[in-house]
Order: C-alpha cells, then structure tokens, then sequence
C-alpha cells in the first residue's frame, strides 16, 4: 500500500483568512481615539483624510496625537502656557533685539512706503513720523474738508508737515485737492512743504546732518 498521499501537504494558510485584506491597526486605533481639549474642554479626535470612495486614505501619526493637547490652532494659541508665559515673550524681545530686527514701515492701507518718503524719514530721524492723521474738527459731511488729512511726513512737536509730490500730482484736480489740503492745515497752524520725489532722495543721498537737511528743505 502506498503511504503517500496526492492532496497537497505545504499550504498553511486557514481557508477564513484567504483573500483577507491586511488590517492596519494604526489607522484603527487612530480612528478609535478621542482626546479632551486642555484649553476649552471640548473632545476632539485626530485628523483623518477619506478618498472618493469613502475609505481612509490617511490620519495623523500617532507620535503627533500624543503631543497634541490642544482641539484647534485657535484654542492653541488662547490657551497655550508659551503665549500667555511672560518670560517667553520676554526671551522673543530679546533675541529680536539681538538680531536688530525692525518691522516694516508701512504705509496708508497697510502699503509699503515709497523709497523717497522712506529715505527722507530716515534721514529726518527722531521725532519725525510718516502718514501722520491731522484732525480737521470739520465734522462728518461738512461738504468742505474731510475729518482729517494725513501727511506723508511730520513733525507734530514742531507742527511741521513734509508733503512729497510724484508723477500723480500734476493734473490739474490733484493740484486743486493739494492746495485745499494746505489752506486747511495752515488754518490749523501748521506749516506745510512740499517737495519732489527725486528732491526727497538728493537730499537723502547728499545730507551730512539733520541741520544741514532742515536748512535745505527751508526750515
């Protein structure tokens, strides 16, 4: 009699498990979590990414998830120790500071200032501020004056205004606009000088003091 047996004796693999598609117990356990907010409370899970078919595709690493303490960027940055901690705001300042950093000095609507009205104001110095608000007290529909005009320079100590005209001041309105803004502010008791954009940078590039710039502009 033949011992050996023709069925095949090398397949180990269990008849239910066949065609089984692998679990990934990451994406489960991620999808399973939940965490109490430290800042409003409120539990939140992780992020999970779907694809068209409504599977997941991907989800937050599981080393994030354990650091995250926070629901949202928003509740991060109410509820955070680093923002309200007083000795890190004070550590930021400082190495700001050491690396001589200086916002940038813009302009009406958040604009960059020109390069003349930025150099003049440069070389002016202290006390000197750009798009200064010079209140009118004309009130609200006066038909006449506006409540306030702004200047590109001044000095309010000295109640001294720098007006620097480009290319937009030649027409004929802008002239009549510009002389109405200076009879106003000379009612108000400032003094009002008006000079070129390409006047405003030979002065930057030629002055050898404040004095000496101020004796150029006529002051």
């Amino acid at each position: 009699m033949d011992s050996q047996s023709n069925a095949p004796g090398t397949t180990h693999s269990s008849p239910d498990r066949a065609g089984k598609k692998r679990r990934n117990w990451r994406k489960e356990r991620i999808f399973l979590a939940s965490k109490t907010c430290s800042g409003c409370g409120e539990t939140f899970k992780p992020w999970i990414k779907y694809d068209e078919v409504g599977k997941i595709s991907s989800t937050m690493s599981e080393q994030l998830w354990e650091r995250q303490k926070f629901c949202s960027v928003r509740c991060a940055k109410r509820f955070s120790p680093t923002a309200l901690d007083a000795q890190a705001r004070q550590k930021i300042s400082k190495r700001l500071k050491e690396i001589k950093h200086r916002p940038i000095r813009r302009g009406g609507n958040g604009r960059l200032l020109p390069l003349p009205q930025l150099a003049l104001l440069h070389a002016l110095g202290d006390g000197w501020v750009a798009e200064h608000p010079i209140k009118t007290n004309a009130g609200h529909r006066n038909g006449v004056y506006p409540n306030a005009y702004k200047v590109d320079i001044a000095n309010p100590e000295m109640m001294l205004a720098i007006e620097l005209d480009g290319g937009s001041h030649s027409s004929l309105e802008r002239k009549a606009q510009d002389t109405k803004k200076v009879e106003c502010l000379v009612r108000l008791g400032w003094r009002v000088l008006r000079i070129s954009n390409e006047e405003a940078l030979r002065l930057y590039s030629t002055f050898k003091s404040v004095g000496t710039l101020l004796t150029s502009l006529g002051v």
